[in-house]
């Protein structure tokens, strides 16, 4: 007979360090904060902070989830289907309503019946998991490999989203791929809405500088080992090792930077400066994101560079070309000059992974 989790010992699940156990402090967790959330008026202070960490916490607990511990019960029990299909169907609901809660905002009448009917559904998904789906882990697993399970779910926790994204998939690889990059947007958009008197572009600056030191310091390590790494290969050609790591800087630099202002505009704005033609912005965002998808795919295979090199500088120059003509115009904003700063870098980056002989045109 199937116990429930609920039931167990700390011991009997396998310990502090178990997924069992990390699973259940977290629905004790949610439990708290779904019961404060609706304790006072939902656009009373207290209600709010309780909310977003309500939300910050289940949907980094359910993408963990969904990426680590289904597909483990879906090998491990001949019902694994059916029972993480079900579950996975009231992740997408709770998906949906939250999103709808967020884009409504605090001042909708109907956000009360709306946060009663999510917590509902928490409720109920929580039920599942501890009374159905979990115990046949610890049926079906031993106290080591629990442990093993519960380390990687609270690595895939700490880099989750934070927020609902309806259209991602609930399975991976889709949910990983698509998930896991709107995760520093997520995070960045929480830090712009933190409760705190500062200006949330105050709050913005960090993260932004974060992420600029980051891409120069992926361009600058890579200007070093095109100068002192890698000799000629038998093909008489300076080896590739350089140029790979050139497409993943500027391939991870254009997709966060494309798909910052598709997935919150204002924090972006706050940055760069408000934009009067929005579809203009979320066409550049578009292809900003395809080019930084397309370099990414290049640098998997070193014969594929030479693509994502003319992929790199071509968005580099366009990119770099706009920023020094319409930033003296006053067209954009001068914080477009940091941008100039980086395209400059990636540029004299792919200069030097080309190699002296790609440079002089042989």
């Amino acid at each position: 007979m199937t116990v429930s989790i609920s039931e167990q010992s700390v011991e009997e699940l396998g310990g502090p360090d178990s997924i069992l156990v990390r699973q259940r402090r977290d629905h004790a967790d949610i439990d708290t904060l779904m019961t404060a959330c609706l304790s006072d008026a939902p656009d009373s202070a207290p209600s709010r902070e309780a909310w977003k960490s309500l939300v910050q916490l289940v949907f980094t607990h359910a993408f963990a989830e969904e990426t680590v511990l289904w597909p483990v019960l879906r090998r491990l029990a001949p019902d694994g289907e059916k029972l993480t299909e079900r579950v996975e169907q009231e992740h997408q609901a709770i998906n949906d309503l939250v999103a709808r809660i967020e884009k409504a905002g605090d001042a909708d009448p109907r956000r009360r019946a709306w946060m009663q009917r999510a917590c509902a559904l928490i409720r109920q998904d929580i039920r599942d998991e501890e009374d159905l789906l979990l115990p046949r882990l610890r049926d079906g697993l031993d106290t080591r490999r629990l442990r093993e399970i519960g380390a990687a779910w609270e690595g895939v926790r700490r880099t989750a989203p934070t927020h609902p994204h309806p259209a991602v998939p609930r399975r991976p690889p889709g949910n990983a791929l698509l998930g896991i990059p709107l995760s520093p947007f997520d995070r960045l958009r929480d830090a712009s809405s933190g409760s705190t008197g500062e200006p949330a572009y105050r709050r913005l600056v960090p993260p932004a500088l974060g992420a600029a030191a980051l891409a120069l310091g992926v361009a600058g390590r890579t200007w070093r080992r095109g100068r002192s790494g890698g000799g000629p290969d038998r093909h008489g050609k300076r080896k590739t090792g350089a140029a790979v790591q050139v497409a993943v800087g500027q391939g991870v630099f254009n997709l966060v930077g494309g798909l910052w202002p598709l997935v919150h505009r204002r924090s972006f704005e706050w940055v760069f400066g408000s934009k009067t033609d929005e579809w203009l912005q979320m066409t550049t965002g578009g292809l900003l994101t395809s080019a930084g998808v397309a370099q990414l795919l290049a640098a998997r295979n070193p014969e594929d560079t030479a693509q994502a090199r003319v992929t790199g500088t071509g968005t580099a120059l366009t990119l770099l070309a706009i920023d020094l003509l319409y930033v003296p115009k006053g067209r954009i904003s001068p914080t477009y000059l940091l941008d100039a700063a980086l395209e400059a870098g990636w540029l004299a980056a792919w200069r030097r992974a080309a190699g002296p002989r790609a440079r002089a045109g042989t």
